[in-house]
Parts: C-alpha cells; sequence; structure tokens
C-alpha cells in the first residue's frame, strides 16, 4: 500500500510537469495595438514571449507598427521571441511593419531559441517595409529555427536592410538543428529593394523551399558579396516550385571590383538546388544569373513529377534585362550538379549561358535555345529535342553547345526545331527574301564524340500555322576538326546553316488587311473614260464650224472617288490623244468616227497604282430634222412676246452612239518589306447612246445667243474586269466581274456663232439620272491559303449626277479651226472632269 501511493505520488508530479510545460501562451492583438511613432519619441515597448509552451498571437483587426525611432528595451525586436515556438495567426486582418530603426536581430520578429519554429499564416497582407531601414538593421525577421510563412494574400518584403547575412530573412541555425525556410502557397509575394552587407541580399537560408501560390518576385535587392536575391549556407539546399504562380529574380545585384553585378540566387560551397520545377502554365524565370560553388554532384531532375504531381512548366535562363555591350555571356548560370530535364522546356534566351556538369534531356521535353545563348558542360551531352529561336537576321550568331572535360560527348537527336513564342515572328520584314545564316555550332576537342541522330534537312516550326510570312525552313552541316598549335587547343565544330525560302504571306488582320478596291475600281475608270470620248465626239459632230473634216486632239481625263463607310479612296487620271472625221451628207445626216489612245495611272490610299494603256473607238452618227410645231413655245397664244418668236418649225437631232474600249492594265503594290505584288489583265467596255435634241432659236437674239437647245438621252455603258492572278509573296485570284449602268441624262444646251462665223461656242447643263445599275464586285481568293474568300467591292458612284460642259472653236483660217473643250461631272461620292483641244481640218 505505501508502495503504491509512492508510485501514484511520483506520476502526478510528472504529469504535472508536462502540462506546465507544454501549455502555450495565446495572446489577441486587436487594432488598438497599432502604433505610429511619427510624433512625440515614437519608442515601441517590444513584445517579448519567453514561454516554454510556445506563444500564438492572433489578429482580431489589422495591426499597423510604423515609425518606431526607438525601442523598449533597447535595440529590440518589435516581437521577441526566446521560449517555445512563436506563431502569428492572421485571421485574414493585416500585420504591417514600417520604417522601424533597430540594430536587433530581426528589427520586426525574431525568434532565437534553437529546434523552436516561427510561423506566420492567414494574413490578408504581411509586409515588412524598411523594417528595418537604417544601414545598422539586422534583417526583418530573424530566426535561428525552422520558419514557415505560408497562405497569405499578400507577402511583401521592402526595403530592409542587413548588416548581416540576409536582408529581409535570415534563417539559420546555431545549433545542432536544421533550420529549414518555407515560404508555402501565398497568393502573392514581392522582396523588393533589400539589401545586404554580406550574402543574402533578401534571404539567407541553410535549407530554403519555395512553393509558389501565386505571382512571386525578387526585384532590385542587393547583397555586398553574394546572393543578389537569396544566399544559401555551404552544403545546405534550395528548392523552387513554381505550382501556382511564376518565379521572376529580376534586378538582383551583388558588388564586384566596386561595380554592380547582376546576380539572384548564390549557393555556398557544396551546396545544391534539390528541386527546380513548375507547373503547366507556370515559370521559373532567372533574369539574374545563378551560381553553385564547390563540388555537389547529386543530379538535379528539373521538372520532375512529384507523385501525382507533374510538372511541365518552363525553366527560363535569361540576360533580356541585363545591360551589356555584348550579345553573348551577358548572362552565366553555374550549376555544379548533373542537370536531367525530365519534363516541360529548359529555356535560354538573351546571352544566357549555361554551365552544368552534365546536361540529359528526357523524351518529351524541349530545349529552347535563341541565337545569343549557348551551354556547356564538363561531360555528356544529350539533347532530344532540341528547338532554336531566330531573332537576330542583321547581325546573326549561331547557338553554341560544347563540352570541355575529357571523358564526354555531345549527342543531339531527331528534328531540329524553330521554336517562336508568337506569330508575330513570321511578321518580320527579313523573312520575306532568302535567308542563309549560321543556326548551330557543336563543338568538341574531339569531333568524332558529337553525333547527329535522325536529323533531316527539313526543320520544323512550333507553329503548325500562322500568320504572316509562309515558307520552308531546311539546314546542312558543316564540319571543321579541332586542332592543337603551340599548346593551344581549337575546339573542332559542326555547324547547321538554316536556310528559308519565303512562299507567301497571310495577313494578321485578315482579309481586311489586303482588301482595296483597286482592281474594280478600275471598272470606273473606264466607265469615266468612255462617256468623256462620246462627249468629246459628239461636240466636234454638232458644234463645229464646219461639219467635215479631220481633227485631233489632246486629251486629259481624271475620277476621283472614295467610300466613307470603308474610308478608301480612289483616283483615276490619264491623257492622250484622240484623232477623227466628220462627214456631213445632203440628206443632213452628219457621220463621225474616232480612235483614241490613253495613258494612264489608277491610285488608292495604300501602296498600291494601277498602269493602264486604253484603246477605244467610236462611231457617232445624227439626222436633222424638224418639227412641224407652229410655235413650239409659245402654243396657240397670240401673246407671245416678239423677242420670243419661234420658227415655224423646230429643227431636231436624233443621234445614236456606239464606242469601244480595251484597256490593259498593270497592278503593281509596294509593301512595307519591299517586295512587290504585280498583275496583269484586261477590262472591255461598251457604250451605246440614244439622243434627241431640239434646237430653238431666239429670232430676236443676237446670233452669238440665239440658240437653246433641250435635250434627252440614253445613255448605256458595260464594262467587264476579266480574271487574273497576282504575282508575289501576297497573291490573289480576282474573279471576272463587270459594271452595268443604263443613264437617262435631262438638259439644256446655249450655243451660237458670232456674225462673221469665225468663233463659235457652247455651254449645256445636264442632270443625271442612273435609272439602272449592276455594281462591280469581284470574289477574291487568297492563293497561299489561310483566309476565306472574299467579296470585294468597289468605290460605287451615287446615281444622281450635275454635269456642266462647254466648248469653244475659232477659225484661223477658212479651212482650219482650233478647239477647246471641257466638262465636269459631280456626284455625292465623286467628281471628274475632262477637257480637250485640238484642231479640225475642213474639207
Amino acid at each position: 500500500m505505501k508502495n503504491s501511493l509512492y508510485g501514484f505520488l511520483i506520476f502526478s508530479s510528472f504529469t504535472a510537469s508536462i502540462a506546465f510545460h507544454s501549455h502555450v501562451n495565446a495572446d489577441n492583438l486587436a487594432s488598438s495595438e497599432s502604433f505610429d511613432g511619427s510624433t512625440g519619441a515614437g519608442q515601441f515597448t517590444s513584445k517579448q514571449s519567453t514561454d516554454a509552451g510556445g506563444t500564438t498571437y492572433t489578429l482580431t483587426g489589422d495591426v499597423t507598427i510604423t515609425h518606431v525611432k526607438t525601442t523598449s528595451p533597447a535595440n529590440t525586436s518589435c516581437f521577441k521571441n526566446s521560449g517555445g515556438n512563436l506563431t502569428f495567426t492572421g485571421a485574414n486582418h493585416s500585420l504591417i511593419f514600417e520604417d522601424i530603426i533597430s540594430t536587433a536581430q530581426g528589427a520586426a520578429i525574431s525568434a532565437n531559441t534553437d529546434a523552436k519554429t516561427l510561423k506566420m499564416s492567414g494574413f490578408n497582407t504581411l509586409a515588412f517595409v524598411a523594417a528595418p531601414q537604417a544601414t545598422t538593421g539586422n534583417a526583418a525577421v530573424y530566426a535561428i529555427g525552422t520558419t514557415t510563412i505560408k497562405e497569405n494574400k499578400k507577402l511583401i518584403f521592402g526595403k530592409n536592410h542587413s548588416t548581416a547575412a540576409g536582408g529581409a530573412i535570415h534563417c539559420a541555425k546555431t545549433g545542432a538543428t536544421e533550420a529549414v525556410l518555407t515560404l508555402q502557397q501565398n497568393a502573392s509575394m514581392l522582396f523588393r529593394n533589400n539589401s545586404s552587407a554580406t550574402t543574402g541580399g533578401a534571404i539567407h537560408a541553410e535549407k530554403f523551399i519555395l512553393k509558389a501560390g501565386g505571382t512571386t518576385l525578387f526585384e532590385n535587392n542587393h547583397a555586398t558579396q553574394k546572393g543578389g536575391a537569396i544566399s544559401i549556407a555551404g552544403s545546405g539546399e534550395i528548392s523552387l516550385s513554381a505550382d501556382d504562380g511564376s518565379i521572376i529574380f529580376k534586378g538582383n545585384t551583388i558588388t564586384d571590383a566596386g561595380n554592380k553585378v547582376s546576380n539572384g540566387i548564390h549557393v555556398g560551397t557544396n551546396g545544391k538546388f534539390a528541386k527546380l520545377e513548375a507547373k503547366e502554365s507556370q515559370s521559373i524565370l532567372f533574369y539574374d544569373p545563378v551560381v553553385a560553388e564547390g563540388t555537389a554532384d547529386s543530379n538535379l531532375e528539373i521538372n520532375k513529377a512529384d507523385g501525382g504531381t507533374s510538372y511541365t512548366g518552363s525553366i527560363i535562363f535569361s540576360g533580356r534585362y541585363i545591360e551589356s555591350p555584348h550579345k553573348r555571356m551577358k548572362h552565366v548560370s553555374t550549376f555544379t550538379q548533373p542537370l536531367t530535364l525530365s519534363s516541360g522546356s529548359l529555356v535560354l534566351e538573351k546571352g544566357a549561358h549555361l554551365k552544368a556538369k552534365s546536361l540529359t534531356q528526357t523524351a518529351g521535353s524541349k530545349v529552347i535555345l535563341d541565337q545569343t545563348s549557348s551551354i556547356e558542360t564538363k561531360e555528356n551531352i544529350d539533347i532530344k529535342e532540341l528547338w532554336l529561336r531566330l531573332d537576330d537576321f542583321n547581325t546573326p550568331t549561331a547557338t553554341c553547345i560544347s563540352t570541355s572535360g575529357n571523358a564526354h560527348t555531345i549527342t543531339i537527336k531527331g528534328p531540329l526545331g524553330v521554336f517562336t513564342d508568337q506569330e508575330t515572328f513570321y511578321d518580320n520584314h527579313a523573312l520575306a527574301y532568302s535567308i542563309d545564316q549560321e543556326f548551330l555550332q557543336l563543338a568538341d576537342k574531339d569531333i568524332t564524340k558529337i553525333s547527329l541522330v535522325d536529323i533531316p534537312q527539313a526543320v520544323r516550326k512550333n507553329l503548325d500555322s500562322h500568320s504572316g510570312y509562309q515558307g520552308k525552313w531546311s539546314i546542312d552541316w558543316k564540319t571543321v576538326p579541332g586542332s592543337t598549335n603551340a599548346g593551344v587547343t581549337t575546339l573542332g565544330t559542326k555547324t547547321a546553316t538554316v536556310h528559308w525560302r519565303p512562299t507567301g504571306y497571310i495577313p494578321f488582320g485578315g482579309s481586311q488587311e489586303i482588301t482595296t478596291p483597286l482592281v474594280v475600281n478600275t471598272l470606273w475608270g473606264n466607265f469615266s473614260d468612255i462617256r468623256n470620248l462620246e462627249r468629246t465626239v459628239e461636240s466636234l459632230a454638232v458644234n463645229s464650224l464646219c461639219s467635215e473634216g479631220f481633227w485631233a486632239a489632246g486629251i486629259k481625263n481624271y475620277l476621283y472617288s472614295n467610300s466613307p463607310a470603308e474610308n478608301y479612296v480612289f483616283q483615276h487620271h490619264n491623257a492622250g490623244y484622240a484623232i477623227g472625221m466628220n462627214k456631213h451628207t445632203l440628206s443632213e445626216n452628219v457621220f463621225s468616227a474616232a480612235f483614241s489612245q490613253l495613258f494612264g495611272k489608277d491610285r488608292d490610299h495604300a501602296n498600291g497604282h494601277v498602269d493602264h494603256q486604253t484603246l477605244s473607238g467610236s462611231f457617232y452618227a445624227h439626222h436633222v430634222g424638224s418639227l412641224p410645231m407652229l410655235r413650239f413655245l409659245c402654243g396657240g397664244s397670240k401673246n407671245c412676246p416678239p423677242e420670243l418668236q419661234a420658227s415655224p418649225s423646230i429643227p431636231v437631232i436624233v443621234n445614236a452612239q456606239l464606242s469601244y474600249s480595251h484597256s490593259n492594265n498593270h497592278l503593281t503594290i509596294h509593301h512595307e518589306d519591299t517586295t512587290k505584288t504585280t498583275g496583269m489583265w484586261s477590262n472591255y467596255s461598251l457604250a451605246a447612246e440614244l439622243g434627241s435634241t431640239f434646237v430653238y432659236t431666239l429670232s430676236k437674239c443676237p446670233s452669238i445667243l440665239k440658240n437653246v437647245s433641250p435635250f434627252v438621252k440614253l445613255q448605256g455603258v458595260y464594262s467587264e474586269q476579266r480574271k487574273f492572278s497576282e504575282e508575289g509573296l501576297r497573291r490573289c485570284l480576282f474573279s471576272s466581274t463587270y459594271l452595268a449602268n443604263l443613264a437617262l441624262p435631262l438638259g439644256i444646251k446655249i450655243h451660237g456663232v458670232c456674225p462673221r462665223e469665225l468663233f463659235a461656242y457652247d455651254l449645256s447643263a445636264m442632270y443625271v439620272h442612273d435609272v439602272f445599275r449592276i455594281d462591280p464586285e469581284t470574289m477574291t481568293l487568297f492563293l497561299i491559303g489561310g483566309l476565306a474568300p472574299w467579296t470585294t467591292h468597289a468605290n460605287n458612284l451615287a446615281t444622281k449626277a450635275i454635269v456642266v460642259q462647254g466648248s469653244g472653236r475659232f477659225a484661223v483660217r477658212s479651212n482650219i479651226e482650233v478647239f477647246a473643250e471641257g466638262n465636269c461631272e459631280l456626284r455625292s461620292s465623286s467628281h471628274s472632269y475632262n477637257y480637250d483641244f485640238g484642231a479640225k481640218i475642213h474639207f
């Protein structure tokens, strides 16, 4: 009984001791705990925890601690833990530290107990800005045990500084227990403008695990010695996983020989990368170099599957933002480990150079290099799917892959490929022409160690279809053996030269980019020309001082039209000559025949024009009769004014005209890439006219103003464009089309002759209504493919017009007269004019 009591007392004492030591101190932080020292002494009383069972701070509101000038006790962390585990729970509130002056290890938070943890999670915003901001500071967060910051919506470290390692976070053991820093599943994470007087501008850790839960950016951090953004202690390790967001290192630097040099991560002697992985659509972007020191040689499997989780994203090394006068070697990243690309893509660009012990690629993954990038290993290189970017066609360089050790081989397998992220690559004007340039160079001391396996001459593209320039890529190889001379070894090379042969161009803007009504608008130019010719022939047949004779004239035509809906402008102008002959019979019939040749150019709002030559012929005839209508104008009135005394009968001119033209057209379109699209085709036009003119003579008026002639006409024009195909990279096929127009002009003419019959003139004005029309439109087919056929409409003229025309003739001698004529046509959508001048010899 006595022994049982003794045992009970011992057990009760042990249980109480365990309960005492495992008790966790819980403390709520409300908004009232906020501090702003911008006024007054700015002294903040440090919150210190020493409970062996640990301390948990839970936010019940947003807490901001700013402008801390001093702390009490002096130079102490705002939150200092020297007991058990330290935990901060955000409960979706924000905790912000800003502008803190303290020389403590961890101006904001410190956890200095070996084998104890620091955890921060669940914050809306967790921010450390200039905490500390002074150059005497010693990081914002300082821990010697495992530290985990996870599942926060925003995590920000900015403008923090340390005189030791890790400008924002320092996490390294001082005792025997390993200290692991884990940043995990933070929806947004930013480390910017942090600095260290030694290593790790943002972070210094023994073992660092980063699993991105959103975009993670290390930008413009600086360390005086090593690790512009992150430094890993010797024999430590780092794991980077872009799970739900990309990880970006940009603008991070170290000081080297007094100059700032780009550097993102430094792994100390015999340290290593444990993981380097990105999920699909995510990337790890090293715009700053990575440097690992020592001899760690455990294999790094990039994008290795983890259980049921696959990683198929991109690991990118790029010198895009590094300023350098050189294209190559701007960004040199060094791994002591063998590298295996298990999945996804390994990308080098913009002067990136990757050094590793060896590189092995697993089938199904991609190695993507640009012209300025290179890979160098000490041992084997085995690449099974190589894609190369081409960006520079003016001063091109070749991608370089080389080995420098003794036990080594280079093996490149499968077809090479031209890789582009965006199809706008194929809008480069250089691709409008043939290209021949060095593409890839493989280098080794022993040329027999370079193996090309199943590499065809044809080069594939990662874009099966694309807009822009179309063509074919191919390669051929040239081998140059290595040599040694005076102790200097020159590596042997196998160099691939790439050849591009363009076959066409597909516009990025679809058919709208190349749609222009220039071709179909030429029908309206033919329409205007043949109508102007008919007016000239009729005027010389009706209004000459003498009806019979030969005549010749120089002709100028101009037409301008626009389409407000499409903003297309069309200009047609030409010049040439016409010759003809008039014959007046005894039976008051006049016949006239004429031939014309015109040379001109059509233009539109783009860079295209059409040179054309038009041959035309016209036959005109009229008969002069009389209309037995006494006092036609006054009718039966007995009060007709004497000034308007009419002739007992009214002369009537009934005319008919038939015309034909043939136009040869030569199309040229100049493009920005200096290439041309050309085409040739013919247009045909047929015009007919019937008209009637009443010649009314004013007996009391001077002869120069004596005749007034109302008239009415029926005019028809048919113009046809023949089917043709263009030549060039942007060639199209245009179907046949035609224009048909039936017009009804109504007008009046005033004409007269001076008493000595040395001078005659006529002036007329008419209203024209196109009573029937078939507007031209052509079906356009892009011969390169990639676009569905489309209909191209012309800049169709308005159906109503006002025409004013006139002419004058002067008798130089009894059998020679000179003349000049002109007309102007106005429509709401266009205007045109024509003039001619010449001479006529009477029979």
